[in-house]
C-alpha cells in the first residue's frame, strides 16, 4: 500500500455503478486540463464506453466527505509493438486536484502496482513527456469548420489587427462540400465482419495497434460516440472511416460549448488518404461540428498540411514496465482521441 495523508483514502470506482462515474465525470470536468479555456464534456455514459473493456478506476477522497482529489483509469486491452504481441493496460485521465499534487506519486504508484496482477505493462499518451520511458510522439492538427461559432464562444480568437483580416475570404477557403459521395453510407450492423477484415487488414501494416476481438471492435467503432462510414465498390465495402464526436464546455460554463469531430480511424486499402481525410470533414460538418481534430499518425502526415490544418499540440507515448523500440509517428495506427 503507498500510504496517503491521514485524511485521504483510495477508493476503486466501479465502472458498472452509475454513482461511482458520476462523481467521477464531476470531478473531471472541474480539474481535467484545467490549464485550458475548453475542455472534453466527460459525461458518465463517455465514461462508460470509454472504459468498457477490462477497466481499472482508481480515485483518492477525503475521508470527511467522500469527495474526490485525485482520478486515474485505464482500459486492458492486447497490442502489437512490432513483432510482441503485449497485454496492456492504456492509462488515461490521470488527474489531481492541484491543491493536492503532492499524491501525485503515490496515486500512480498504487495504480500500476494493483493493475499489475492483471496487466504486467501500461503506456499512456500525454501533452508532456513524464518519464524516462517516453517512445514515440503524434502532432495534432485543428480544422476550423464553424469559425463564426469558434468566435462567438471565445474558443478562437483573430490575432492581430482585426481590420486587416477579411473573414468573408477565410470562411470561403474553409468552405466545404455539402454531401458525400454516393458511394459512401453511414455503417449498418451487418457490416461488422467485414469492417472487422479491414481493420486487422489494414492495421497489419503498422508498428503498433490495437488488437480487437470482433466484440471488442464492435464497442470501439459501432456506438453513440462514433460513426463509422463506409466505401462502396461493386455492392463491396472496400474502406471505412470513423469519427469521434464530443463536446468541449468553457471552464466553469457548460452552456458555452462547441462540438468538435475527431478523425479516429480509416482503412485505405482501395481509397486514398485523401479522398477518406476529405469525408471525413464533409461529415464533421453535417453532424454540426465546429472543430475538427486529427493526429499525423497513419498515412495522415502526407496529406494534411495541404487540407487548411492548423498545427495544435504534441502528444507524447510513454510506457511502463517495458520500453519498446523508438517508434515514427507513421508506424501508429492505434486510436487517438485525446
Amino acid at each position: 500500500m503507498n500510504n496517503l495523508p491521514a485524511e485521504l483514502y483510495y477508493y476503486w470506482a466501479d465502472v458498472n455503478n452509475p454513482e461511482d462515474l458520476r462523481v467521477i465525470s464531476i470531478f473531471l470536468n472541474k480539474h481535467y486540463n484545467m490549464n485550458k479555456k475548453f475542455h472534453l464534456d466527460i459525461t458518465p455514459d463517455f465514461l462508460a464506453w470509454h472504459y468498457s473493456n477490462n477497466s481499472k478506476l482508481l480515485t483518492v477522497r477525503l475521508k470527511k466527505n467522500n469527495v474526490i482529489i485525485g482520478f486515474i483509469g485505464g482500459s486492458g486491452s492486447s497490442m502489437q509493438f512490432y513483432r510482441d504481441n503485449k497485454k496492456v493496460i492504456n492509462c488515461s485521465y490521470f488527474t489531481v486536484n492541484y491543491k493536492y499534487k503532492k499524491i501525485t506519486k503515490f496515486l500512480l504508484k498504487e495504480f500500476k502496482e494493483k493493475c499489475g496482477c492483471d496487466f504486467e505493462y501500461g503506456y499512456y499518451l500525454r501533452n508532456k513527456i513524464l518519464s524516462k520511458e517516453f517512445f514515440s510522439s503524434v502532432q495534432t492538427y485543428r480544422r476550423v469548420i464553424n469559425l463564426k461559432r469558434l468566435l462567438s464562444s471565445g474558443y478562437t480568437k483573430i490575432e492581430g489587427d482585426k481590420n486587416s483580416v477579411n473573414l468573408d475570404e477565410y470562411t470561403k477557403q474553409l468552405r466545404l462540400k455539402n454531401n458525400v459521395d454516393p458511394n459512401i453510407r453511414l455503417s449498418r450492423p451487418d457490416d461488422l465482419e467485414r469492417l472487422y477484415e479491414l481493420y486487422n487488414n489494414y492495421t497489419s501494416r503498422y508498428n503498433m495497434y490495437d488488437i480487437l476481438t470482433v466484440d471488442e471492435f464492435k464497442k470501439k467503432f459501432m456506438n453513440d460516440f462514433v460513426k463509422t462510414y463506409v466505401v462502396m465498390e461493386d455492392d463491396l465495402v472496400v474502406d471505412f472511416v470513423s469519427l469521434f464526436f464530443m463536446k468541449e464546455h468553457e471552464n466553469n460554463n457548460h452552456d458555452n460549448y462547441i462540438n468538435r469531430a475527431v478523425l479516429l480511424f480509416y482503412t485505405s486499402i482501395s481509397e486514398t488518404p485523401y479522398k477518406l481525410l476529405d469525408t471525413a470533414l464533409i461529415i464533421a460538418k453535417n453532424n454540426k461540428s465546429d472543430i475538427f481534430i486529427a493526429y499525423d499518425n497513419l498515412e495522415n502526415h502526407v496529406i494534411i498540411k495541404d487540407m487548411n490544418f492548423d498545427v495544435g499540440e504534441k502528444l507524447y507515448l510513454s510506457s511502463y514496465n517495458f520500453k519498446p523500440k523508438n517508434m515514427n509517428n507513421t508506424q501508429i495506427a492505434s486510436l487517438v482521441y485525446f
